[in-house]
């Protein structure tokens, strides 16, 4: 048993340090004068460490299942409402629609595998950075066998918060980079403002049955030293990488 926790935490670590290279690479490389259509040929590479990172970090930290859980919630109802909004053109405060050239991986109705993976990512990230704060805090998740079930509808507003706030930043340096096209250019630096109170909405949807799934199930102890710490400088890397490109492309 000890030595399966050992290999875990290792396997974590590695995870961990090889997704924060890929992650600090690109910027280093623009920086020195490397062109741009090489150091965005890291990013598949960054995807994938971030998924296999995710799971590590699942696993250690609220057990595999559970994570899978929260991961399949995220990407799932990311989908359904790309789905509804790239039909109906309301829940994320425009028409807009994705240009086949600019997503590799396919498309499953209308909508990118590629999307339905980053709101599965950024969804546990959320996620993992709210339990972070929660364990800091010297507190527990809410649970059937405690109560204090008020507080799910605090945790899910944490999350939509910190996954909205990545997001003021990544659509417009994605509507630049033409990743996906409006129909008419928003006022927030080409986005409609709508798009993030629809992000704010699928967050919180899914955190509620996330986290309301996770309530019924038995208590879990959060992690806590550097199994918590991780996702948090993840979100922190990733936050400054999205605002050095912004101001690489004069957002």
């Amino acid at each position: 048993m000890f030595d399966n926790i050992t290999t875990s935490v290792r396997l974590l670590r590695a995870a961990f340090a090889i997704l924060l290279a890929l992650m600090i690479a690109p910027m280093v490389m623009i920086l020195v004068g490397i062109p741009e259509n090489i150091c965005r040929s890291l990013a598949p590479f960054a995807l994938t460490a971030a998924m296999v990172f995710l799971v590590l970090h699942g696993k250690r930290s609220v057990g595999l299942k559970r994570a899978g859980c929260v991961m399949f919630i995220g990407g799932f109802t990311g989908f359904w409402a790309e789905f509804v909004s790239l039909r109906h053109h309301t829940l994320f405060g425009g028409s807009y629609s994705y240009p086949p050239d600019m997503w590799p991986g396919g498309f499953v109705a209308d909508v990118p595998i590629l999307v339905v993976l980053f709101w599965s990512v950024f969804f546990y990230l959320g996620y993992s950075v709210s339990n972070a704060f929660v364990a800091w805090a010297g507190g527990s998740l809410p649970n059937r066998a405690t109560g204090r079930w008020p507080w799910l509808t605090v945790l899910a507003a944490m999350d939509g918060l910190l996954v909205v706030s990545l997001d003021l930043v990544l659509d417009p340096v994605l509507t630049v980079r033409g990743n996906w096209v409006w129909t008419e250019r928003g006022s927030f630096f080409g986005v409609p403002p709508g798009n993030f109170a629809g992000w704010f909405c699928v967050v919180i949807i899914s955190s509620l049955l996330a986290r309301g799934i996770e309530y019924l199930r038995r208590p879990v102890a959060l992690a806590r030293g550097t199994p918590a710490v991780m996702p948090v400088v993840v979100y922190a890397t990733l936050a400054a990488g999205l605002v050095f490109e912004a101001l690489w492309i004069g957002i």
